[in-house]
């Protein structure tokens, strides 16, 4: 399985070890995801920007880059006053990164040693 923009020994600079790191992945959902879209749909621009620095933040800290990049991208939209709308390519490219690293997750929780090679 490939792990593009994924970056492990990162990650476990923060979380120590592998095993945190799988615990830590538990928490990783759709909510925040969720959350951002609410807030696009209801142009709320505080709200996107808030929801944007969560997906940043938590990207970070478990070694998503490219997740993170885009999250930046629309955090920095939204500080700007820029209500992002639903067809934004930041927002797309994050929506559609997101599930990518969403299904990486539920693999690496299944079976964390595949994770191994990388680390």
């Amino acid at each position: 399985m490939e792990f593009k923009g994924f970056d492990f020994k990162a990650a476990m600079k923060v979380c120590m070890n592998p095993k945190f790191y799988v615990r830590f992945l538990t928490k990783f959902d759709q909510t925040m995801l969720t959350d951002l879209k609410a807030a696009v749909a209801a142009g709320t621009v505080a709200d996107i920007q808030r929801h944007a620095h969560s997906i940043k933040g938590v990207s970070a800290n478990l070694g998503f880059t490219e997740l993170n990049a885009l999250a930046l991208a629309v955090e920095l939209k939204a500080k700007e006053g820029i209500a992002v709308p639903a067809d934004d390519s930041d927002l797309l490219a994050l929506t559609e990164t997101y599930n990518y690293v969403l299904e990486r997750v539920a693999a690496i929780i299944t079976d964390p040693d595949i994770i191994t090679p990388y680390l």
